[in-house]
């Protein structure tokens, strides 16, 4: 499941300050449980912004 993509986050992981620009993002987005609470790099090299709901 790839949320950061439904919110628009999906590239945000790839320059400086990525980190708190995909925590922005997922945070203003919603999933099929509700608002995202928050948002990190993941994956391979932090590459991927992921969502989180806590």
């Amino acid at each position: 499941q790839n949320a950061a993509a439904a919110c628009g986050a999906e590239g945000s992981c790839r320059g400086i300050g990525g980190s708190e620009l995909c925590n922005d993002r997922c945070k203003r987005c919603s999933g099929p449980t509700g608002r995202y609470s928050r948002g990190d790099c993941c994956g391979y090299f932090g590459q991927t912004c992921c969502c989180y709901y806590s």
